[in-house]
């Protein structure tokens, strides 16, 4: 029996109109942070903000799922470091309300061009792995939702980590707050690990805290401003497995992920890179993602998107492809103490070892014109040196 295969001019347009929905879905990002890192001053200081767009704010769910808990009487935060069962009942209901309340938001200001902020994302950073894939199995999903609803994550690192001093007078003012500064580390290094899986995971820290509140504003309202440096690394790689070898002796090292992408071409200067990075190998976790922009609005957009939208947009005719091993490490400057995250990849193109490419991202352009790499950038003079950054680039 012979398969109808639709004309590729309707295969086009089928897919220049799903590039157009994903542009009229709300941008969503995640503010996670450690102990007296500036997550909550950062969530409320945006509502005195005023923009020509929404800016949706969706609280933390712990915290009204505990007060839920309050009304029938269960003491939840008492009681659950004793009970295991109603631990897990509560962190499963903590995850179910968070990612109800990024699709509820994301469904209702869809086309308004809206950014929904979201007062954390994930409770990976409180449960075990084991008790977690319990939780996404009862809740019939594959993985973390982060990684299938939320397109960046600001991350606020705790002040204990710099600042022992100024961390226990911050506690003095908050009766919540338990955790003493090597105990504040610890609780912010959990909740790290778990959430900088997140491709777009962002490190806020600017040095002092105004400067880093002032970064953090620009990932929501300057979203078309990014600030990123690139470059090739070309000829002795050996300072690379050295460099990635300090990081993860020294706990720096954020993750490595294999990532694969597509660069394809339609008709009317619609052009789009479709991503697949594969997380967590042993678990299966990836995140699925576009990017494009519009050619009539000259809007970019990056956006996570689901596994059917994935299969839709690849196609059978995609080509360019690109597959890489992506390192993602902390790295503090020793010039001005800011602390940033570095990614370096090895690249692949179409089967062939493309060599390794670098970048960074800084909140403007005179804070990345000061930068060094922690690293020499490399020339290898028998391949012209604009030819290959080029063709590296073009897919970084």
């Amino acid at each position: 029996m012979e398969t109808f295969k639709k004309p590729r001019c309707e295969l086009e347009q089928e897919k220049i109109e799903k590039l157009i929905e994903l542009e009229q879905q709300p941008m969503v990002i995640g503010i996670e942070g450690g102990p007296c890192g500036g997550k909550t001053t950062f969530v409320e200081s945006l509502e005195a903000f005023e923009t020509d767009k929404p800016i949706i704010i969706l609280p933390e769910a712990a915290t009204r799922v505990a007060g839920e808990y309050q009304k029938n009487g269960i003491d939840v935060m008492k009681r659950m470091k004793t009970d295991e069962q109603l631990f897990i009942r509560f962190e499963t209901d903590v995850q179910d309300l968070t990612d109800y309340q990024i699709e509820r938001a994301r469904n209702k200001y869809f086309g308004t061009g809206a950014v929904i902020v979201s007062d954390r994302v994930d409770i990976g950073g409180y449960i075990d792995m084991a008790k977690y894939l319990q939780i996404l199995e009862r809740a019939g999903r594959s993985q973390p939702g982060m990684f299938d609803n939320v397109d960046q994550i600001l991350y606020f690192p705790t002040v204990a980590r710099k600042d022992p001093a100024a961390y226990m007078r911050l506690r003095e003012s908050n009766p919540i707050r338990k955790e003493t500064a090597q105990e504040a580390v610890a609780v912010c290094d959990r909740l790290m690990a778990s959430v900088s899986r997140h491709p777009e995971f962002h490190y806020l820290d600017a040095g002092d805290f105004k400067s880093t509140l002032s970064a953090a504003r620009g990932y929501i309202f300057n979203r078309d401003h990014k600030y990123k440096r690139s470059g090739c690394l070309i000829g002795d790689y050996g300072q690379v497995d050295r460099l990635i070898a300090r990081k993860v002796n020294g706990g720096l090292m954020l993750g490595t992920s294999e990532v694969y992408q597509e660069f394809t071409e339609l008709e009317g200067g619609w052009k789009y890179k479709l991503k697949c990075e594969l997380l967590d190998s042993s678990h299966s976790f990836c995140r699925r993602s576009v990017q494009f922009r519009d050619p009539y609005r000259g809007q970019e957009i990056d956006r996570t998107i689901s596994r059917q939208d994935y299969l839709q947009l690849k196609g059978e005719d995609s080509k360019d492809e690109v597959a890489k091993i992506r390192h993602k490490f902390l790295h503090t400057d020793e010039a001005s103490g800011v602390t940033d995250i570095w990614i370096l990849e090895h690249l692949h193109v179409k089967g062939a070892d493309f060599g390794w490419v670098f970048e960074v991202q800084r909140s403007s352009d005179e804070s990345l014109a000061e930068l060094k790499p922690p690293f020499e950038v490399f020339v290898d003079n028998d391949r012209p040196k604009l030819e290959v950054a080029r063709a590296a680039l073009m897919f970084a």
